[in-house]
């Protein structure tokens, strides 16, 4: 009997331990946004860090079954140099070719506020000159963060097109 009350204390002071307090939910530590005055003057953030572009999608051409290839390589390296000067203008901050095999053909992404600005800028692309290209222009509106991909691109560029 005494060995039935010894294993029933040892059990309920066990339990007892067992069924301590709960452990408090702590709540999440928010890290706090440090705010950036400068990079939001240098990318034109408006209040919600967000900024105006346009979006251009480049789809196949009317002309791009008709060009001979001597030509299309020539006007895709005339594209290229055109993509490079938009960029050093601060005009285009992404660019990019689409890689499956749809009529859509490539991604532009202009800093400009209107469709009309970004068609001027379009138009000065000898793709789009020779109908190896046509583009749809777009208003978007997304995170002015984007406007340091080219400086954050060119710290992980080793080659050059």
């Amino acid at each position: 009997m005494k060995n039935i009350l010894a294993a029933v204390l040892v059990l309920l002071s066990v339990i007892s331990f067992a069924q301590g307090k709960k452990p408090v939910k702590q709540k999440p530590i928010k890290p706090k946004n440090k705010i950036d005055t400068m990079m939001i003057k240098r990318t034109g953030a408006d209040p919600y860090g967000m900024r105006k572009y346009v979006l251009c999608v480049l789809k196949t051409g009317p002309n791009a079954t008709t060009l001979p290839k001597d030509s299309v390589k020539k006007i895709l390296g005339g594209h290229m140099k055109n993509i490079n000067a938009l960029e050093s203008q601060g005009k285009l901050v992404v660019a990019g070719p689409f890689t499956d095999n749809t009529d859509w053909e490539g991604v532009f992404v202009f800093t400009v506020e209107t469709v009309e600005d970004a068609k001027k800028l379009v138009e000065t692309d000898p793709g789009i000159q020779t109908g190896l290209f046509t583009a749809e222009l777009h208003p978007w509106y997304s995170s002015a963060a984007l406007m340091d991909i080219p400086l954050l691109h060119k710290k992980v560029q080793t080659k050059s097109f």
